[in-house]
């Protein structure tokens, strides 16, 4: 009997251990080629019904030869991460930034908390991959060294192959370079995993080749190695007690207008109303005289039309309207079980919220379809833009209309985000039920009231200005010293 009842116990604990167990490991599962073709037709039918820009940049038929060349190399089991990077391979193809091929949820937490990470901050610059911050327990590699090699892969190649698996609006790449210059630990795990160790091949300061074997950290362990070794916050600077808006004298007639984002709740929660700072900073930039006004919008991840037009009514002496149209292609969605949110409320209120129009689509009543009118004191004079691959979103439909309606000159990167229209708004996450990845699927499209034609690409600055690897490190801002040195040079200071 004791002998029976020390079975039973033993079975129990095993069993009551198997959830825990799973829960941990569910990522490393091997999925039948049965079951990655069913996520897969799952995915293209609720993309071909649910995304209203789906076909933007690539027909049909591309569209869905690529689907068909992915069902066609799902011949072996895999798992999720792998299956992953078989769907990121549509990402260049649709070419929309708010679209995402995204890791389970259990992956993601697995990451944030027990898997080991590469535990560098890096950047690239003429295609080479530089050490920004080095977090791991080798304390002999310093930032600026090169980083040849990872696992006896180029590094170069490495970081290429991770920025084109990444979303982005058009044919855009400014916007996925910064995406893996500033999450390259996180980006690497999602697309490769996290093995425990790295075989890295290092060129130092002085030109020599140091191989060392570098241990992958949990991510704790990394954001405790910087906070200790770089006393850097990298935290949103939402978090960091920044303001959403802000102005700034520069002397010789010169101001600079920050926006770091469009988003007028963010902004509220930094003590800030949007059309009321608007109106005191251009009052106070028609009583201080300027006649250069800088606009900086880099890392400006968007927001809403309503801060726009504040800002435009203060820009343009007429009447102006940011949008053409605004519209989704379903005002129902299908499987709505199979969204983690939003589907189910979208299904409730889409009848009221979305109206059908006579293109078969259904209209959107926002902000931004209405003209507006503009507000005194409205500024005139030079306008300067500054933007990166990391202005997405609304600031790459700010930059558009900046470009149709103003004479500013854009100095900086290319815009993260398309200047003509972009889906998203709603941004339905839909869990395949096989791999458990998630995939993002926006439903709302934006189209631009603007003169000029969609080339798929960001407003494309005037002067190009990339911060070099140097200027990283010093923390130089490159970007601005041009823009208030070429300002000096057209008013004639030395």
């Amino acid at each position: 009997m004791k002998n029976i009842s020390l079975a039973l116990s033993l079975i129990f604990l095993i069993i009551s251990n198997l959830p825990a167990q799973e829960s941990i490991v569910s990522y490393e599962k091997l999925l039948s080629p049965a079951e990655l073709k069913e996520d897969l037709a799952l995915l293209k039918y609720n993309l071909e019904t649910v995304h209203a820009g789906l076909y933007l940049y690539n027909s049909k038929e591309i569209i869905d030869a690529q689907f068909a060349k992915i069902e066609n190399e799902l011949t072996e089991p895999m798992n999720q991460l792998a299956f992953r990077r078989k769907l990121c391979t549509l990402n260049k193809i649709i070419g929309n930034g708010h679209t995402g091929f995204n890791v389970s949820d259990d992956y993601h937490h697995a990451t944030q908390k027990d898997l080991l990470r590469f535990p560098f901050d890096i950047y690239r610059d003429n295609n080479e991959i530089y050490v920004t911050r080095n977090m791991s327990d080798n304390k002999d590699v310093e930032a600026g060294w090169k980083i040849r090699s990872i696992n006896d892969r180029n590094a170069n190649e490495i970081f290429q192959e991770l920025a084109d698996a990444r979303g982005r609006d058009g044919q855009n790449e400014t916007g996925p370079e910064a995406y893996v210059n500033t999450r390259f630990s996180i980006a690497y795990a999602f697309y490769y995993g996290t093995p425990d160790t790295y075989e890295m091949e290092f060129v130092d300061k002085a030109g020599k080749i140091n191989l060392i074997t570098i241990k992958g950290l949990s991510l704790d362990k990394i954001r405790a190695n910087r906070k200790l070794r770089y006393d850097l916050n990298l935290q949103p600077w939402y978090s960091q007690g920044l303001p959403g808006l802000s102005l700034e004298m520069k002397g010789n007639k010169t101001a600079v207008l920050t926006i770091r984002t469009f988003s007028a709740s963010l902004i509220k929660k930094t003590g800030e109303k949007t059309e009321k700072f608007f109106q005191a900073a251009f009052e106070e930039i028609e009583a201080s005289g300027i006649e250069h006004l800088i606009i900086d919008m880099r890392g400006n991840g968007g927001g809403g039309p309503d801060v726009s037009n504040a800002l435009f009514s203060h820009l343009l002496d007429k009447p102006f309207t940011f949008y053409d149209a605004v519209y989704a292609d379903v005002r129902k969605i299908p499987n709505p079980k199979m969204y983690t949110e939003g589907a189910k409320m979208i299904n409730l209120l889409g009848g009221v919220l979305l109206k059908e129009n006579d293109e078969g689509t259904f209209d959107l009543k926002t902000e931004g379809l209405k003209p507006e009118k503009p507000v005194w004191p409205v500024y005139q004079k030079k306008l300067y833009v500054l933007t990166d691959g990391k202005s997405f979103s609304q600031t790459g439909e700010a930059a558009g209309f900046f470009k149709s309606e103003t004479n500013a000159l854009f100095i900086g990167e290319e815009c993260g985000g398309s200047p003509i229209q972009n889906t998203s708004g709603v941004g339905l996450p839909l869990e395949l039920p096989n791999s458990k990845n998630v995939v993002t699927i926006p439903l709302i499209l934006w189209k631009m009231n603007v003169n000029f034609e969609n080339t798929g690409r960001g407003v494309i600055p005037d002067h190009i200005v990339k911060p070099s690897i140097e200027d990283v490190l010093s923390k130089r801002d490159a970007v601005m010293e041009f823009t208030i040195n070429l300002i000096e040079k057209n008013q004639g200071v030395n």
